[in-house]
């Protein structure tokens, strides 16, 4: 079981107590950027928990579908990348670091759900560079890495995605990674990357995107939408250069404005993700960032 964010401890732990009551014997695997962090304070305080697995799990999750058929706690302390009671001792298992993604396997599709809804999302890279207050992510991949931002080879990314579109009949890919892109010139070139690969293989197809104002430019989102781009959400967080600085997001409204233009520009439909509320915030603050949007 994932769990990434605060309000969903309590169902989470409700659900854990349910499988445990209906399967006695059921392995329960707690996983997700919480326990990674937190993983004591599940162990000891959700009695129905097996272990906690911490990081990214691909390895880790092949080994527990193997302890399953057989538990045994001696195996259990063999298993990569986990943390477990012993006795009332916690103990924990090494974390494989993975560095290079392009060897992690493509991610089990079911055929069904994206020949009904004709949607599947991709990532062509996992972590991000910035150090936003409110987020785990880098310190996440910290965690599992050694470094806080890993991407995908072109070709492995266009791999994937002339599987889906092949094979599972995809109409649109939702490119869900952290920060797509950025002002950096590695990520530019990341794009161009990717984008003469989409060319090279004749595809084109629809995508949506998630990104930081700074990382949008008119050269960038042109070459992305000739090979599909159709929607980019845009993380703002504030109208508010105080609220853009208590939140660590290296930016101010101006780019955020700067952004919207290149955007309208290029008639790309963008959605705007918002953080209203905040443990410092006050009615000046809600204000100018509702006042940014009707603008």
């Amino acid at each position: 079981m994932q769990l990434t964010f605060s309000e969903q401890i309590d169902d989470c732990e409700d659900i854990v107590d349910f499988i445990r009551q209906v399967h006695p014997s059921a392995t329960i695997v707690l996983g997700g950027h919480l326990p990674t962090f937190t993983p004591e304070y599940f162990l000891r305080n959700w009695q129905g928990l097996t272990c906690v697995s911490y990081g990214e799990a691909e390895e880790t999750i092949v080994h527990l579908a193997n302890y399953s058929k057989e538990p045994d706690v001696a195996t259990l302390g063999r298993i990569p990348g986990i943390a477990f009671l012993r006795d009332t001792k916690i103990e924990r298992t090494s974390l494989p670091k993975t560095r290079n993604i392009d060897e992690i396997s493509f991610p089990y599709r079911d055929v069904k759900d994206h020949e009904t809804y004709g949607l599947a999302s991709v990532l062509t890279s996992r972590g991000c560079f910035y150090r936003c207050s409110f987020c785990s992510v880098p310190q996440f991949n910290v965690n599992n890495s050694g470094v806080k931002f890993r991407s995908r080879s072109a070709e492995a990314v266009a791999d994937e995605v002339s599987d889906l579109i092949d094979n599972y009949h995809v109409t649109h890919i939702s490119f869900i990674d952290d920060i797509f892109l950025t002002k950096s010139e590695n990520s530019r070139r990341r794009m161009r990357e990717l984008c003469a690969e989409f060319h090279e293989r004749g595809m084109k197809f629809p995508f949506s995107i998630e990104c930081r104002s700074d990382g949008v430019s008119f050269e960038t989102i042109k070459m992305l939408k000739d090979v599909g781009l159709s929607r980019v959400f845009l993380g703002l967080e504030s109208g508010s250069d105080e609220v853009l600085s208590y939140f660590q997001k290296d930016l101010v409204v101006s780019d955020h404005r700067k952004a919207l233009d290149v955007l309208d520009a290029l008639q790309i439909p963008t959605a705007l993700g918002v953080i209203l509320f905040h443990p410092n915030a006050n009615a000046e603050n809600v204000f100018e960032t509702l006042s940014f949007l009707e603008s």
